[in-house]
């Protein structure tokens, strides 16, 4: 009781430096993390399938992350691309407004990525992407559909939580819970993804707040629970 106290306590510490309402996308996301189960909608020949998207990502220290998604489960067929959010001040049409969101790219960590930027949603050349949604980011096309395989790649951007979408064959895919709707309030619905305008990353004064508003809600929870005993 006193630790979802404190956690409620450093949501709203969070929501209100934002300025915004509380919502997880495009907030501080962890650096590791796996997106499965019901979280990982599947479609086609995925379906049944134990499949799962996991994500390291190193902090380098020097304002740039080290990114790698690691995609487990996806035999048959394999992959034929990924389309990841980066949202919109990172990208033109075409082309990366900001090139060093996504520098490096790679396949299995030895072949380089082919990449595409812009907007992705609902076509016919991605399978059972949601209605009415769409994917501001990059596009990693023509993978090797290996199984595991690893995408990577280095960004000036932190991670936040985002949305993500893969084709494997003709009539199989696989994205996010929280791409069908970003006011979920569940973490486990989205991935970890370079940061843009759409997310800010809370301030170091916002987690001290939060830090704070947490040690609160402990003090406060402790003299309840001492005046029941």
């Amino acid at each position: 009781m006193k630790k979802s106290f404190a956690l409620a306590l450093c949501s709203i510490a969070i929501a209100v430096s934002t300025g915004s309402a509380a919502t997880i996308y495009g907030t501080a996301a962890p650096l590791t993390g796996t997106l499965s189960g019901t979280n990982l909608i599947t479609t086609g020949n995925y379906v049944g399938d134990a499949v799962s998207i996991d994500w390291l990502i190193t902090d380098n220290l020097d304002g740039t992350f080290d990114y790698e998604y690691t995609f487990i489960g996806f035999r048959q067929p394999g992959i034929s691309h990924v389309i990841l959010d980066l949202t919109d001040d990172a990208v033109l049409p075409g082309r990366p407004e900001d090139p060093g969101a996504v520098t490096g790219a790679l396949y299995d960590g030895t072949d380089p990525a082919v990449l595409e930027f812009g907007a992705e949603g609902p076509s016919p050349g991605n399978p059972d992407f949601p209605a009415g949604t769409s994917i501001v980011g990059v596009k990693f096309d023509e993978t090797p559909g290996t199984n595991p395989m690893v995408i990577s790649f280095t960004s000036n951007r932190a991670p936040v939580y985002g949305d993500i979408y893969l084709k494997g064959g003709s009539s199989s895919a696989a994205y996010n819970r929280g791409l069908l709707d970003h006011s979920i309030m569940d973490p486990a619905a989205f991935i970890a993804r370079p940061n843009g305008m759409g997310g800010v990353v809370p301030e170091p004064s916002t987690f001290a707040l939060c830090g704070i508003s947490a040690l609160a809600g402990l003090g406060v929870a402790s003299r309840r629970l001492r005046r029941r005993g």
